[in-house]
């Protein structure tokens, strides 16, 4: 079985929670795009995306 980082899991479930977090921190506003792949294998981190 790939590891958690190649399977993209690691970014969903770490990496845009933590940029989340410093745009916030830091009042930096960001444009993000998401692939319709990743929108419907994470849709709770995207929701959290698109509202902020």
């Amino acid at each position: 079985m790939p590891a958690r980082h190649s399977r993209g899991v690691f970014g969903a479930d770490y990496g845009a929670p933590r940029l989340l977090g410093l745009h916030d921190r830091l009042d930096v506003p960001s444009t993000w795009c998401i692939p319709g792949h990743t929108i419907e294998s994470f849709p709770e981190i995207c929701g959290e995306v698109w509202d902020r």
